[in-house]
């Protein structure tokens, strides 16, 4: 199902991320995305490639207790939305993926990105 396989998409970020791997990070994403928020009071925009440098292959110390999960899925035709929670030590992410469906495979078009101190 289409649920599945967006799904099966934000966890394969979630593998990238737990990973620390561009490669693994990579294969979540269209080539054309970008990845935005507010980092440190700024407004900051990446491209996949600038975003995915950021993985270098070393997990984080932390990453046994890190947890990400997926809070909703929005489909409509080619397109959806998918919310998830990211509790990496002090800070808590909460994004949101804009997926396309191309040639049959979802990817990630755009994600923005809030973080807030963990309660």
């Amino acid at each position: 199902s289409d649920e599945w396989a967006l799904r099966a998409v934000v966890n394969q970020y979630f593998r990238g991320h737990a990973t620390a791997s561009a490669d693994e990070m990579r294969k979540a994403f269209m080539p054309t995305a970008h990845i935005e928020g507010i980092r440190n009071g700024k407004f900051v925009s990446w491209t996949v490639d600038q975003y995915c440098a950021n993985f270098k292959g070393k997990p984080a110390a932390d990453e046994s207790a890190r947890k990400r999960t997926i809070d909703s899925v929005d489909v409509s035709g080619t397109a959806a939305m998918v919310k998830a929670t990211l509790v990496h030590g002090a800070t808590t992410f909460t994004d949101y993926f804009v997926l396309l469906k191309d040639n049959g495979e979802w990817r990630i078009a755009n994600k923005v990105y809030s973080s807030r101190p963990t309660k």
